[in-house]
């Protein structure tokens, strides 16, 4: 009997460890889950050199970009994945480097405008940190910016290591 007892009480013992488990692991993705989206985006545009938005200059040269996909939540959370970006087809391009990304990472640049102390109307751009890029430019970017308040009209970017844009929240003609 004490044998029968013991076995039900090692399987209870797993039963509340392993529930305590899946528990702690469910708390610790749900994060920024718990708040509102402030930008959802399906769509990037290349850039167009010499085209500075909110203080964030563009490459030298065209890029275009194939996918992207982001979130960027109230708590400053941003998710992207980007598919394609890379140089553009373009005469101003060097033959050899059509088609293809030369950077190893990616970073994106929350851009938006917000009240400086005396409530005068400023431009924050907040910088995640770097993510592995291939030469396909595929990237998938997981980072946390801290928001100020308010933050008015975000624009997400993906810059390279010198922090000029290849490409910004937007579409195309």
């Amino acid at each position: 009997m004490n044998s029968l007892r013991r076995r039900w009480m090692g399987i209870l013992t797993l039963v509340v460890l392993s529930a305590f488990a899946a528990v702690q692991v469910v708390t610790s993705h749900a994060g920024h889950a718990d708040y509102p989206i402030v930008l959802r985006f399906h769509t990037m545009i290349g850039n167009t050199p010499d085209f500075t938005i909110n203080g964030v200059e563009s490459d030298e040269l065209p890029w275009v970009i194939r996918h992207a996909e982001g979130t960027l939540h109230a708590d400053g959370t941003i998710n992207l994945e980007v598919r394609g970006l890379v140089f553009a087809n373009d005469p101003t391009v060097p033959a050899n480097l059509r088609g293809t990304n030369d950077e190893t990472s990616f970073k994106a640049i929350v851009s938006c405008m917000t009240l400086d102390a005396t409530g005068k109307p400023v431009t924050v751009n907040l910088t995640t940190k770097a993510f592995p890029a291939s030469k396909k430019g595929n990237s998938r970017i997981h980072d946390r910016v801290v928001l100020p308040h308010p933050c008015v009209a975000p624009i997400v970017f993906v810059v390279g290591e010198e922090g000029k844009w290849f490409a910004a929240t937007g579409v195309g003609l």
